[in-house]
């Protein structure tokens, strides 16, 4: 979805007007968690999610995460947790991935199926599991007015998602304070650097110094998909974000050739993004996660899961 601009502005008379509808789903929210009951599972669960909407790099934590566990022998068969098909797409080839809105009996299967620990992609509002962590990923673009949807881009109230967050990753253009994130803000002394909030950045493998693209892609934050072709040296003739998690036609891929050979330029997209198209005259930038302190990282987590 396209998140509107409002969502990130201090004062706006239409996100006032939209309160009313906010407190529906903020206490619609509250009801399901009350009424729902967790899963009971024999194998720990880390659920990576956010408390606001829209892309905030949750999946390549995700993937950073099983590889980080397999490397450290604390995990030799994860499975994935995905509700959507793009993501799922770029998971499969890590680890196996089940996908499927219903949290609690994917998490069942993926016991049944082996698992040793299950990674859930997303899911932080879903009662249906307990996790043994959970990863709140945040970017720049924080939290915004701090408002639940549709008058702001929260999926819940901050006061009731936070006492379930076990532990923050920003990435590394975050300054909380700027983000609307600092810890004065949140009044939450659990959260302290380098105990249980982390750095990542985004790393692009590839140099791409003296070529041009007309890039795309639908995904959350379309804004650090184009910083990341620019630390990677791309020259950007274009630039063309389509919704999140859009579905990619050929009258699509069609134009956009179109619109790049009249630039001269080639066509560039997420690994996301590239898992939908099946044309090899568009390239995706491949990345790479980084955890400024992995070692603390390390250590969160072998507490968190007794290790």
């Amino acid at each position: 979805m396209q998140q509107p601009d409002f969502w990130f502005r201090e004062r706006s008379l239409l996100s006032d007007l939209l309160l009313p509808f906010a407190a529906l789903f903020a206490g619609a929210g509250k009801v399901r968690r009350a009424l729902v009951k967790p899963v009971k599972l024999n194998v720990p669960l880390i659920c990576v999610g956010n408390i606001n909407v829209g892309g905030t790099g949750k999946t390549p934590f995700c993937l950073y995460l099983a590889e980080l566990l397999r490397r450290e022998n604390i995990a030799s068969a994860p499975v994935f947790l995905s509700r959507m098909e793009d993501e799922a797409r770029l998971l499969e080839d890590t680890a196996p991935v089940i996908v499927g809105a219903e949290r609690g009996k994917a998490a069942l299967l993926a016991q049944e199926q082996g698992a040793d620990i299950i990674i859930m992609d997303d899911g932080m509002q879903n009662p249906s599991v307990k996790p043994d962590i959970v990863f709140c990923v945040a970017d720049a673009r924080g939290f915004g007015n701090k408002r639940v949807m549709p008058a702001g881009p929260l999926r819940e109230i901050l006061e009731d998602g936070l006492p379930r967050v076990d532990a923050f990753v920003f990435y590394s253009d975050v300054i909380p304070a700027k983000a609307g994130i600092s810890l004065t803000e949140i009044q939450d002394p659990r959260f302290r650097e380098d105990d249980n909030i982390f750095q990542a950045r985004v790393v692009p493998k590839q140099n791409l110094a003296g070529q041009k693209y007309l890039a795309f892609c639908g995904i959350g934050n379309p804004d650090k998909f184009r910083k990341t072709l620019e630390e990677a040296g791309a020259t950007l003739a274009g630039f063309q974000a389509f919704p999140d998690h859009h579905v990619y036609t050929h009258a699509n891929i069609a134009l956009l050739k179109q619109q790049a050979a009249a630039l001269g330029a080639a066509l560039i997209t997420t690994t996301k993004d590239k898992t939908k198209i099946d044309d090899n005259a568009v390239e995706a930038l491949e990345t790479d996660l980084q955890i400024e302190n992995e070692a603390a990282l390390l250590a969160f987590i072998k507490t968190r899961l007794k290790k």
